[in-house]
């Protein structure tokens, strides 16, 4: 006769005794299958033989190695029997081995990722991204015809991006993509949206309503910009038309379809940028309708045609650019906010430029670049260039992937680049704000992401 009894204790008996304060107890006996063989054997006084014990355990499927510990009590009757009792122990492994389960999870969790991120991504390209003015949110306008909020964490890193909503959209937005947003200026829980199809949303965030403003159906939005008092909203258009929209003119209207002023161009005006205005402190439209704060715009026609607009005369003040071949053309705009005279200005040569405004005030005829240089990209297209607000820092997306840091002096020249993230397709829009010693640097390319990248402040050109 032989008896067997199981001495090891699981770990999650161990564990719930140690909690619960109690003597741990081993575990029941598992089904377990005994052959010995032979099943019976004679034996005469001192002969001595070898019994076989073979245990066949119940094997899991999935799991580790099971250690199992058994003793051992063979008896026989009228018999003493040395040693009186034998320990064995028993290894199960599991019937799918442990790295095929490891990888198994590991490509699981990678697929979660990747739908994760495939459900709360944009699923067409990016066109545009900005940080509202306390650099904690984030929006983005996609070519699927949707707008996306992001909200910015203080242990984000990288790309992790938490979405917080997708905002309901109207007809018109389900059949035109989105081609830039901007934040309003003060209380940033208003955005404005320009459409391929021409239209305007007017979005507040809070109450998740929108307002739309269209003059012409099917004459895309280009661009936007509000006026530094946010009364204002300026569109650039295909056709060549910059229309002023006057905003409270929207406080008892459900929509808007006649601009307070329009200035038709003979381009289409590409890009836009608000920067300080002439000495005289006047406006692009007349005095008597034009806006409370005063307001210029750096506008872009096509064949690289950059100029500054006067704003009682309606004259153009056109810069001596690089190139003014039929196929070149200005691709982004922006000027630093508290530095508005400070322009920044990229091509789809592979050019950048930065340029002091008050000196093409002053004499349009001797208006150069502080700096330009075309070593970052190779000629490849630059699609979107940002400043910081004190002018400190440039960032830059281009049609090869690649966002570049640029590190300023004071005087607007380039001390140093750092290359910040490289993608597999176009990065179209990008935006960079400064939170204490902390660079934030967002970017939307065709990938269908927004991508955050955050960095250590290092500019020794700045004291």
């Amino acid at each position: 006769r032989l008896s067997i009894n199981r001495l090891d204790i699981p770990r999650f008996i161990r564990l719930r005794s140690f909690l619960i304060r109690t003597a741990p107890t081993p575990a029941r006996t598992t089904p377990h299958c005994l052959h010995l063989g032979p099943s019976q054997v004679a034996l005469k006084p001192g002969e001595v033989t070898t019994l076989a014990l073979d245990i066949k355990p119940r094997v899991p499927w999935w799991g580790w190695r099971r250690r199992q510990q058994f003793q051992l009590h063979p008896q026989l009757q009228k018999t003493v029997v040395t040693p009186p009792e034998q320990q064995i122990r028993l290894v199960v492994p599991p019937r799918i081995p442990f790295w095929l389960q490891c990888l198994v999870l590991l490509l699981l969790a990678l697929g979660l990722k990747w739908f994760y991120q495939h459900l709360s991504d944009h699923k067409g390209p990016v066109n545009s991204v900005q940080f509202d003015g306390q650099a904690s949110m984030v929006i983005s306008g996609s070519k699927d015809n949707t707008i996306g909020r992001w909200q910015l964490l203080r242990q984000l890193r990288k790309s992790q991006l938490q979405r917080l909503n997708k905002l309901p959209l109207d007809k018109a937005m389900r059949e035109k993509a989105v081609r830039v947003v901007h934040y309003r200026p003060r209380n940033n829980n208003v955005l404005a949206a320009g459409l391929e199809n021409g239209e305007i949303q007017l979005w507040d965030l809070l109450a998740e309503t929108n307002k739309p403003m269209v003059f012409r159906p099917d004459d895309r939005v280009f661009d936007l910009q509000f006026s530094t008092d946010s009364r204002s909203l300026f569109s650039a258009h295909g056709s060549g038309l910059v229309l002023r929209w006057y905003l409270p003119d929207l406080d008892n209207r459900p929509r808007l379809s006649t601009p307070a002023q329009q200035k038709q161009f003979d381009f289409s005006v590409q890009a836009m940028a608000s920067t300080s205005p002439a000495p005289e402190q006047s406006t692009l439209f007349n005095e008597t309708t034009a806006p409370e704060d005063p307001l210029a715009l750096a506008i872009v026609f096509r064949s690289n045609q950059l100029n500054l607009c006067d704003h009682t005369t309606y004259q153009i003040f056109a810069f001596t650019y690089s190139s003014v071949q039929e196929n070149d053309y200005i691709t982004s705009l922006d000027t630093a906010e508290n530095k508005p005279t400070r322009l920044a200005v990229a091509d789809n040569q592979g050019r950048i430029s930065l340029w002091n405004l008050n000196q093409c005030w002053a004499d349009n005829t001797d208006c150069s670049p502080t700096d330009q240089w075309t070593d970052g990209y190779q000629e490849r297209p630059v699609n979107a260039v940002a400043l910081t607000l004190d002018a400190c820092y440039l960032v830059s997306g281009s049609a090869d992937g690649r966002v570049i840091l640029w590190l300023l002096n004071p005087v607007g020249q380039v001390m140093d680049k750092k290359q910040i993230a490289k993608f597999s397709d176009p990065v179209n829009s990008v935006d960079i704000a400064q939170k204490e010693n902390i660079l934030a640097i967002v970017s939307g390319s065709d990938t269908h992401q927004v991508n955050l990248h955050q960095i250590k402040a290092d500019n020794p050109a700045i004291p």
